[in-house]
C-alpha cells in the first residue's frame, strides 16, 4: 500500500465524523451515571479532607513549643 492510498482509506474512514445522531440514555444509564457522579464527588471531598488534615498536621508540628526566646 503506498502513500495516496493509505490517505484515501483514511478521507473514507468515517468514524470520527459527526452523523448527527444522539445518543438518549436510558433510565437505568442516568441513574447509574448519577450513583458515578456522587461517588467521584464523595471520594474528591475525602481526598481534599486527607490533604488538609495532613496539611494542618504538619504545620502545628512545626510551631515552635513553648514562648522561650
Amino acid at each position: 500500500m503506498d502513500k495516496d492510498e493509505r490517505s484515501l482509506d483514511l478521507a473514507e474512514a468515517r468514524e470520527g465524523l459527526p452523523t448527527g445522531e444522539l445518543h438518549q440514555p436510558t433510565e437505568a444509564e442516568i441513574k447509574a451515571r448519577d450513583k458515578r457522579n456522587i461517588a467521584i464527588a464523595l471520594a474528591v471531598v475525602a481526598f481534599i479532607a486527607l490533604v488538609f488534615a495532613t496539611t494542618m498536621l504538619r504545620l502545628s508540628q512545626n510551631l515552635p513549643q513553648g514562648g522561650a526566646s
